[in-house]
């Protein structure tokens, strides 16, 4: 199991500065003499003490705080002192108690008129359904709490719910988006002086950084908020900026380095109890020690993870940790084993219904059966993958076209809309207008009537106005998306696919490969029979590529006589089929331009992208391949190095 930059869910808006020990102790000492409300404050105070550091303590103390304040019927306490619950459950990952208790803390505060608890509840629940992935629900609960944050004087709380809000938008890689909200938060933070929400969202702008690829500048950012949050002793936070720095150590291959961060990222989530930080940071470790050649000690490291996920009975994790073991099991040729927990995988994959998984697995096991000989369940396997592979390219196909379609028809709709009620709200205005024609004299009627023509023609003429800027808006959207000549994606368009598929991958560890693709010899073309006999050149061949591709893969116009083709899911042999028979199709294709015949061939440089990393190496990688490809003679189908 792959983990990416983790990003922090502030929950509950539980926003304590952490207390040194001494000053803790000071609260406690406090606490044996008080009594009434003031003790309660003071079990509060010492239980949000415990935040991100000791969440059992958290616990405890905010439970005995309810306590004595149903005691001593004290409602608006006994509300805070149930939302504190919801927050310490949280970070110590129970989610489902959390909700339990946000829910009770939300009745209590809507008892009391209570805003602030009411609103940092409802920011909880919403950050629950946001652990879960449920980011509808998620963003509706969290604009829902901002109404309620947003009267409170204190911007942290604010700045939270903006905060987590951003982490919606990130999820769905809308990264522009995130980061407007992101901005927005740390400025709020920032203007509290709230070093523990600054880092929050600072970590979170270095996870955006990072899907953009701009490592260096994530790298950065992390350590920026590395150092707030050991300013604040915050152990959750410490954990989560070492992971994220650990990852971009391993991906930089400084292995020794990134094995440290995550080291000690193990031992502060080991002081906090946070289980499921614990697993990420044990699964990060046994995977650089995989890395290493270390296969035993990595092995212990991802049964560990597996019996974390197993307590936590989370089906998804455990069949990415079986797939761990078995990928190590097969490292160390203990083939028997790698089988066992490969079908563990399959097994689980096919009751949770992922067609995706069960593809990974089937590709996998048709590899370890022909590793040891049995080459019969090797095709077995290898029919189930092939199979598998069909059904989720046209499951995802008919989706995308779905999509485009519902977006199609929702844009017409809004249009016509718009025009219909530009069109009712000038035919009130005549009426009201005739009816005062009458009113007046037949004189007047007739003068207002000639002004009511006046008034349709202009309206008819605006109405048509309005259409030919729609229709003028659709070109100019067709014109920033495709190449004009050959009807293939831009440059600008392959570009913004090419993220897609990098979030994908990031999300999925499945590759996709690039092509590029130049014509040998063009110039000669231009020189010898004219640049529109070029341009009839390129047309014809970005009929030929489109033909040949699949529905799923991206074709464009790279820049002049360069096409770019993107194949989401494809690895090198894929690639170097699809891009041998497109070579073959134009090598066997005779253009003709005014009577003459010409002969086109075509060089192609092709690279994979399947690990994180730059685009731009992947596509230097496939521009050095073409560029060997015209060195070594041209007319072929080069694979990068």
């Amino acid at each position: 199991m792959r983990i990416r930059f983790l990003l922090l869910i502030m929950c509950g808006c539980l926003f304590a500065p952490v207390q040194a020990n001494d000053q803790r102790e000071a609260l406690k000492e406090q606490l044996r003499d008080a009594k009434g409300r003031v003790r309660i404050q003071l079990l509060l105070d010492i239980g949000k003490s415990y935040s991100y550091q000791n969440t059992d303590e958290m616990i405890r103390y905010s439970e005995m705080a309810e306590t004595e304040a149903r005691e001593q019927e004290l409602p608006d306490l006994v509300a805070l002192a149930i939302q504190n619950q919801g927050t310490g459950l949280f970070q110590a990952a129970k989610f489902d108690e959390a909700l339990e208790q946000y829910e009770r803390g939300l009745k209590a505060g809507q008892a009391v008129g209570d805003d602030s608890v009411i609103g940092s509840c409802i920011n909880g629940i919403a950050a629950v359904n946001l652990h879960w992935g449920n980011l509808d629900v998620a963003l509706e609960n969290f604009r829902e709490a901002a109404i309620y944050l947003d009267r409170l004087e204190d911007r942290s709380k604010l700045a939270s719910c903006i905060s987590n809000i951003s982490v919606i938008f990130y999820n769905r890689g809308d990264y522009q988006t995130a980061l407007d909200y992101m901005y927005q938060a740390l400025g709020l933070y920032e203007e509290a002086g709230d070093k523990t929400g600054s880092s929050v969202v600072l970590n979170s702008i270095g996870a955006v950084h990072g899907r953009l690829n701009q490592l260096e500048k994530a790298v950065e950012i992390f350590k920026r908020g590395l150092i707030l949050a050991r300013e604040t002793d915050n152990f959750q936070l410490i954990a989560i900026f070492l992971v994220n720095i650990g990852e971009q150590q391993r991906i930089w291959g400084e292995t020794e380095a990134a094995r440290k961060s995550f080291e000690e990222a193990l031992e502060y989530a080991r002081k906090l109890g946070n289980q499921d930080l614990l697993a990420v940071c044990l699964n990060n470790i046994g995977e650089v020690m995989r890395t290493e050649g270390q296969y035993r000690n990595a092995m212990q490291y991802f049964k560990e993870t597996l019996k974390l996920f197993e307590d936590a009975q989370s089906k998804p994790r455990i069949f990415s940790s079986y797939m761990n073991i078995g990928y190590t099991h097969m490292d160390l040729e203990e083939y028997d084993e790698a089988e066992t927990f490969m079908l563990k995988a399959y097994e689980l994959a096919k009751e949770l219904e992922s067609k995706t998984n069960q593809k990974q697995i089937t590709e996998i096991l048709a590899i370890l059966y022909e590793k040891t000989g049995d080459f019969r369940k090797s095709l077995a396997y290898r029919k189930a993958y092939d199979e598998l592979n069909q059904e989720l390219i046209n499951a995802e196909t008919f989706q995308k076209i779905s999509d485009l379609q519902a977006e199609h028809e929702k844009e017409n709709q809004e249009k016509q809309i718009e025009l219909l009620e530009k069109d009712q709200e000038i035919q009130s205005l005549q009426i009201r207008r005739q009816r005062a024609i009458i009113a007046i004299s037949v004189l007047a009627g007739l003068f207002l009537g000639a002004i009511a023509l006046v008034l349709y023609r202009r309206f008819r003429d605006k109405v048509r106005s309005n259409q030919m800027l729609a229709s003028a808006y659709e070109q100019m959207e067709e014109l920033a998306r495709y190449d004009e000549l050959t009807g293939l994606y831009n440059r600008r368009s392959v570009c913004e696919r090419m993220e897609i598929e990098m979030v994908r991958m990031g999300r999925t560890w499945r590759p996709f490969s690039l092509a590029m693709v130049d014509v040998d010899d063009f110039k000669k073309i231009n020189d010898q029979y004219g640049h529109a006999c070029g341009d009839a050149v390129l047309q014809t061949l970005g009929h030929i590529i489109k033909d040949v591709l699949r529905l799923q893969d991206v074709a464009s116009r790279w820049g002049g006589e360069e096409f770019l083709l993107m194949l989401p899911e494809t690895d090198m042999e894929g690639t170097f089929i699809l891009a041998d028979k497109i070579r073959k199709r134009i090598e066997a294709t005779t253009f003709e331009w005014e009577g003459k015949k010409i002969n086109i061939t075509v060089t192609i440089g092709i690279s994979v992208y399947d690990r994180p990393g730059p685009i731009s190496a992947c596509i230097e990688r496939a521009d050095q391949a073409l560029y060997d490809g015209k060195r070594t003679g041209k007319n072929r189908v080069v694979r990068s190095r």
